[in-house]
């Protein structure tokens, strides 16, 4: 994607007006992958709060698997899938760990919302690096901790995991993306904090990056304002704020995939988080290393939920699209239902609307391309 002419290189500068014309991608009407019913692995569900990487003549995807036990709580469950066209995707059995005593495609890699890259600055046995979130008590394979956090991890393969370090850099909030930017030569990683903004928790993002192996300390990225208030309110929500973030290297800039996520009322009752909503994307940018992030003008919907049955309460995109012939693929988890629709406002978990969401499959990964 061109975004201002980030990779236009050979612009060497403009003169008059520029106006900016934002088009929306097609959006696959069919979901790529979904729920296994026979399997105990993914039989609850699939989404791609992870990574689709082209590698070696084919399409990888690190994606997580809810199970059919799942317990409403977040899932560190990694799946593993290959595709040469991008549509049609297999489970190599891998059985890498033992899940339900059947075969399974899982790596050990066991972080909620994988962010795989792969970094060829590094030697043989670090090609692969991955972020994620882990807590103690989830459900998990392949990865035990004692704090909750935002973990990194290497890998030969980008099947058989190793964790940087048992003590995680960063604190966690639960979602982090990440990519390797060519142009900028660093990876970057996109993580969610929740600053007090407004009066009230608002989940923003921040930004960290790694040069030879070492990530740096986060800063401020992207914080909700009242602009994101008032769109959230012209499509009948009550207040917004940013669930996560995918990224694209663009030349010397960086295209991000901004999850907007839009609340209905109530709130977190005495702390005053948004619980229920829709999520929608809207692109921003930074037009390169260390400058600001600013938002696309108006910040339309790039993606917005809804545009089929299986997406109609939310939509979370991947680390980042991938090349496909001539077009940019995006893939990303549709949920049928809308953020925190099996929890009351105190965040407790109805075991009916858990078990219903199940037997639905209600998260499915589609795909949108431009």
């Amino acid at each position: 994607m061109e975004l201002l002419f980030e990779a236009r290189l050979e612009i060497r500068g403009i003169e008059g007006k520029l106006y900016f014309v934002q088009p929306k991608p097609i959006v696959h009407p069919q979901p790529v992958l979904e729920p296994d019913p026979d399997s105990l692995v993914d039989g609850g569900g699939v989404t791609v709060e992870g990574t689709v990487l082209k590698d070696g003549g084919i399409l990888r995807m690190w994606y997580n698997a809810w199970p059919k036990d799942w317990d409403g709580q977040n899932v560190n469950l990694v799946g593993y899938a290959e595709s040469t066209d991008g549509l049609n995707w297999r489970r190599p059995v891998l059985n890498l760990l033992e899940y339900g005593n059947r075969p399974n495609n899982l790596c050990n890699l066991g972080f909620c919302m994988p962010g795989v890259f792969i970094d060829p600055t590094a030697a043989a046995s670090h090609r692969y690096r991955a972020t994620g979130c882990v807590e103690p008590g989830t459900v998990s394979c392949g990865v035990r901790v004692e704090r909750r956090g935002y973990y990194t991890a290497h890998s030969a393969d980008g099947l058989f995991w190793e964790l940087d370090s048992a003590t995680a850099p960063w604190h966690s909030s639960d979602v982090i993306t990440s990519i390797y930017h060519p142009g900028q030569a660093r990876a970057i990683a996109m993580m969610k904090h929740n600053p007090r903004v407004l009066n009230v928790p608002r989940r923003s993002i921040w930004e960290a990056s790694m040069r030879a192996g070492v990530w740096s300390t986060p800063v401020s990225a992207l914080v909700p304002d009242e602009f994101d208030d008032i769109c959230a309110m012209s499509r009948g929500f009550a207040s917004g704020d940013y669930y996560g973030m995918g990224m694209l290297a663009a030349g010397t800039g960086t295209v991000g995939f901004l999850w907007q996520f839009r609340h209905t009322l109530p709130r977190t009752p005495g702390r005053g988080y948004g619980v229920f909503g829709a999520v929608d994307i809207t692109l921003a940018y930074q037009a390169r290393e260390g400058d600001r992030w600013q938002h696309a003008p108006g910040r339309p919907d790039f993606i917005s939920h809804g545009s089929a049955a299986w997406n109609a309460g939310a939509v979370y995109t991947a680390t980042g699209p991938v090349e496909i012939g001539d077009e940019q693929w995006l893939y990303f988890g549709g949920w049928r239902r809308s953020h925190g629709w099996y929890v009351d406002e105190e965040w407790q978990v109805s075991a009916a609307l858990r078990d219903q969401m199940v037997r639905e499959g209600a998260i499915r990964i589609g795909v949108a391309r431009w």
